[in-house]
């Protein structure tokens, strides 16, 4: 074989081997469209996470201020229970004073001295 036709044969596989190098690199650089439309997924699964938990965390300051509400009732409502025992046992010593040792009927509110 000539030697030009040997080089022009080197250069051509030369140039074929590059064509597919230069191939496979473009090919190794774009994501197929599967790939693209899972890591779109997953993208979105991430929005949808975030969101979650912004919503979480405002679904518990609302609870928290409810449980703030809530103790702060029931330490009103501890304050009305105590001051009405007091005014139970300041009337029990009124009535005590007025008629003596005895027992009421809740039921007809008739009041029977201890003998």
């Amino acid at each position: 074989m000539p030697e030009g036709k040997t080089e022009e044969i080197k250069s051509q596989i030369i140039d074929e081997k590059k064509s597919n190098l230069a191939k496979k690199l473009e090919d190794k650089n774009k994501f197929s469209e599967e790939e693209v439309n899972r890591l779109k997924e997953i993208q979105q699964k991430y929005l949808s996470i975030q969101v979650g938990f912004g919503q979480s965390a405002l679904a518990r300051i609302k609870l928290e201020n409810q449980i703030t509400e809530i103790r702060k009732y029931s330490e009103q409502l501890r304050t009305e229970f105590d001051k009405n025992q007091e005014d139970e046992q300041n009337f029990i010593k009124d009535i005590t004073e007025k008629y003596g040792e005895g027992s009421l009927d809740p039921k007809t509110f008739e009041f029977t001295p201890k003998k």
